[in-house]
Parts: C-alpha cells; structure tokens; sequence
C-alpha cells in the first residue's frame, strides 16, 4: 500500500475514535435524540477535530519530542515514519479547519453556546502533546475532559433538557476514560522516563498506576449500573469487572490490548442500554 494512504489510515487510530463517537452517540441516544442533520454535522465535525489531534500527537512525538525513537510501546499508535512532518502539518491545520468550520454551523444552526464548548474540546485535544502533556494531572484529564465537552455539544443539538440526569451519566463515562488514560501511561512509562515526559507511575509506582486505573474502571462501572439498574445491566457489569481485574498481574503493556478494548466495549454496552434496545 502507498505510504501516504498507510500514513492516513493509521491516523484514524480506530479504537480511540470509535471510543469517543461512542460517548457523543450515547449523549444522543440519552437526549432521545433523533440523527437530524445538524447532528451528522457534529460527527463529521468531531472526526476532523480527532483527526487534526492524532496527527498533531505524531507530529510532536516524532519531530518535536522525538519520542518515537525510543517506543517500544506503541498500542494505538499513529503514523510515525509513513508521513513527513509537512504532511502531518498539513493534516492538522486542514482537519482543524474543516472542524471548526462545522462548530461554527452548529453554533448558527442550533445554539450560539456550541462554539465556546466544542471549541474548547478542540483547544484541549490539540494542545495536549505540546502543553497538557507536561503537567501530570492535566495530562491524566484531557482526554476524558475534551469528550465530556463533546457529549455536553450533542447532548445540545439533540435538544436535551435533563440536565441533572446526563450529569449523572457523565460521570461514570468520565471514570472509565480516566482509568483507560491512566493505564496507557503507565504502559508508556519507561519512553515517559527516558524524555522526562511527566507520568503517574513515577508518583506511585508501576503497581500503584496501575491499581488506580483499575479503582477508576471499577467505581466508573458500578455508577453506571447504580444510575439505572436491570438484570441485564447487573451481569454485564460483573462481565466488565472481571475484565477490568484481569490484567491487574500482567505488564501495563499487555494489559492495556484488554482493558482499553474492554472500556469501549463497556461504554457500547451502555449506549445500546440507553437506546432502549434491551429492556
């Protein structure tokens, strides 16, 4: 395959995608929103916005930082030594437009307040490698913040109005994010060490890291199932906290191939719930 399509394609970076569609789906789907055309617009505009950070992380790991030289981690990892630092440039600043082109129509279309709140989602994702990245707390909380602000935009343009309600479902959306995040940088610990890129596991420990991602995983599950509790919802949950235990003895690097797949699998779960197609 021709290294510039190799290039585009690994940029996806499919399993973070889908990750945070799923979470602006479920906002949706809680909002008993209908996929209107303003919706389809938030989408498409948010995979620009995720396209332009994935390249940006690439381009400041590969070119900036020049971190890729000592991964040996590298689980959801974009594309390094298949684009030049002009295209993964170019990438950015054009899927940024295209992005914030589709904000600024939804903010005219379906609420003035959409621009500041997706644009800060925006500011958040692509200022992460160069300035968030650095400050170990802020680090930790960008990912899940930046989709907590996605899910807020189209719980808007679905006209949602039970503010107190979807507070609620953030939260344990907010939990399980946060153990994912936590559980990849400890995962990237040594490359973190080697560049003196700030990482949790350098405050507690290997053991440590990885035990608060999974108190995040677990308390993120079992809030979710106390917001709306079935029979269904119950052994779901017990399946995802096995899931989420199961790695806790392997290394970060292998561990994260479960848990990260296991949190999106949890929040598909919790965005087919709340579409009502299981009782």
């Amino acid at each position: 395959m021709d290294r510039k399509i190799m290039g585009l394609l690994r940029e996806l970076r499919p399993l973070t995608l889908l990750t945070t569609l799923t979470c602006v789906f479920l906002a949706v789907l809680f909002a008993d929103g209908i996929f209107s055309f303003e919706i389809t617009i938030l989408f498409v505009s948010l995979l620009f916005c995720l396209y332009a950070v994935h390249a940006l992380d690439t381009y400041e790991d590969e070119f900036i930082r020049k971190e890729d030289r000592f991964k040996s981690f590298t689980f959801a990892h974009g594309a390094t030594g298949l684009l030049t630092k002009n295209e993964l440039a170019a990438i950015s600043i054009i899927s940024s437009a295209f992005a914030l082109v589709g904000f600024a129509y939804l903010a005219v279309n379906a609420g003035a307040i959409l621009f500041p709140i997706l644009f800060a989602a925006w500011a958040i994702g692509v200022s992460y490698s160069r300035i968030l990245s650095r400050n170990l707390l802020a680090g930790l909380l960008a990912y899940p913040s930046g989709v907590m602000l996605a899910m807020s935009g189209a719980f808007i343009v679905a006209n949602g109005n039970d503010w107190n309600s979807f507070a609620a479902l953030l939260g344990p959306v907010f939990l399980i994010l946060l153990g994912v995040k936590t559980w990849m940088d400890t995962a990237d610990s040594e490359t973190d060490s080697r560049t003196g890129r700030p990482n949790i596991s350098n405050v507690f420990g290997i053991p440590g890291a990885k035990g608060l991602s999974i108190g995040f995983l677990m308390l993120g599950t079992l809030l979710a199932l106390l917001n709306s509790f079935t029979i269904y919802r119950a052994g779901a949950s017990i399946l995802f906290l096995i899931l989420f235990l199961w790695p806790l003895n392997q290394t970060p690097q292998k561990g994260i191939s479960i848990v990260a797949p296991a949190a999106y699998l949890f929040l598909l779960m919790e965005a087919i719930f709340h579409g009502a197609l299981i009782p």
